[in-house]
């Protein structure tokens, strides 16, 4: 059993609809071995993974704010304006705080179960050495997620006490994200081994 938790490379904000981007991981193994009788032994392998992927409401493989912060000079706009609300340039770029704070998010959380049976027969009682082996292994793989977006209302300043409307509110909303779906993967395999040792030679098949 393990797990892993990681915040995302920004800080985080305690906002409306805050992104606070993250992923985390739960992982849980176990490998069983049965001896059925003295000729016949039967494996078990299982693994599981849950994991969630949090990131801006601009999609869960985003970077945009990251071209954002390279491409926003310091003193373009004020993030936040005297009464609380949010800044904006004239031309209505994203305010980073806003993308950060308020502006929603996007989760993705994906589940796999691979399992492995093998079966192994010793076969002594036709040749010394010969055993036959039989295995069915599957790979089990589904995601879904969901994303919140909401834009909030910004403004500038047009004078030391008037500001203007740059961007309009917009309310929130709920849209899914369908990822890559369910899959599901069989294998399976038979065959017969051989080991048998001879004065100083060994013969494997």
């Amino acid at each position: 059993l393990g797990g892993l938790f990681q915040d995302g490379l920004y800080q985080q904000f305690d906002g409306r609809y805050a992104c606070n981007a993250n992923y985390w991981r739960l992982n849980l193994r176990s490998n069983l071995d049965f001896k059925i009788t003295k000729t016949t032994t039967l494996s078990l392998d299982l693994n599981a993974r849950l994991d969630k992927r949090t990131n801006v409401s601009g999609g869960i493989d985003s970077n945009n704010i990251f071209a954002l912060m390279y491409e926003t000079p310091p003193m373009y706009y004020p993030y936040r304006l005297p009464d609380g609300s949010y800044g904006s340039a004239s031309n209505g770029g994203g305010n980073l705080l806003s993308i950060l704070s308020d502006q929603g998010y996007s989760q993705l959380g994906s589940n796999t179960l691979e399992g492995t049976v093998r079966l192994v027969q010793k076969m002594d009682f036709i040749t010394k050495g010969l055993s036959a082996r039989a295995m069915y292994s599957f790979n089990s793989y589904f995601d879904k997620g969901n994303a919140l977006s909401y834009t909030p209302a910004a403004y500038r300043y047009i004078s030391e006490t008037e500001k203007e409307l740059i961007i309009e509110e917009k309310a929130p909303s709920i849209s899914n994200i369908e990822g890559k779906g369910h899959r599901r993967r069989e294998n399976v395999e038979a065959g017969l081994d051989y080991s048998r040792r001879f004065g100083d030679h060994d013969v494997t098949a």
